[in-house]
């Protein structure tokens, strides 16, 4: 059967736009302000490490365990650093290196981080949210006297493991208990679309 391009019509319905998305850090602030300063972020790579076990000279892979890389998202910066300055304190949480002090990780680490894929209409069609969470680099940002560049700086996000979400907010492959409203919404916010985790609204001081 030939495959042509009214075929691919009736099959295809849409496809994934990358500038349709929205990035949520309940610790740090609005989701839409967030999501306007963010400009580059993605969903994480599914990857597994492996073993290998030899047999006669010749290697069997197995798989081992899935590996869970950094989360990177680059924001505008505005011009009092107020956004930067947040994440510094949160990072500063974990270790103050003037009085030489590390925290208990429960005090820096946060559930609840998220990315979400969006349709052309505005719809969640797909969550990873993390777990465990912290920044672990705060970018630098960069002068340059020719000028007429936007500032901006990335933040690297470390974290323990993420969940990806079915298209109904449920929560696949995960035990994490879901600490949100009956109507939906946590905190004032609506979590359509990432249920399945508790959050922790401690904001960093």
């Amino acid at each position: 059967m030939a495959f042509n391009l009214a075929t691919f019509r009736q099959r295809v319905h849409s496809v994934a736009r990358n500038q349709y998305f929205i990035v949520r850090i309940p610790q740090v602030g609005d989701q839409e302000v967030l999501t306007a300063l963010a400009r580059t972020t993605s969903l994480p790579a599914v990857t597994h490490t492996t073993l290998e076990i030899p047999y006669r000279g010749m290697p069997m892979k197995i798989d081992d365990r899935q590996d869970f890389p950094e989360w990177e998202v680059n924001f505008l910066c505005d011009e009092a650093h107020g956004l930067r300055n947040i994440f510094i304190s949160w990072a500063s949480l974990a270790y103050n290196s003037q009085n030489l002090i590390t925290q208990p990780h429960n005090v820096y680490k946060q559930d609840g981080l998220s990315v979400s894929q969006l349709s052309a209409d505005g719809q969640i069609t797909s969550t990873c949210t993390f777990v465990g969470a912290f920044p672990s680099n705060i970018g630098e940002i960069a002068f340059d006297q020719a000028g007429g560049a936007i500032a901006e700086f990335a933040v690297t996000f470390t974290y323990d493991q993420f969940f990806m979400n079915s298209l109904d907010g449920d929560m696949i492959f995960s035990d994490v208990d879901i600490d949100v409203g009956d109507d939906g919404r946590f905190n004032g916010v609506s979590v359509k679309g990432i249920a399945g985790v508790r959050f922790n609204p401690t904001a960093p001081a």
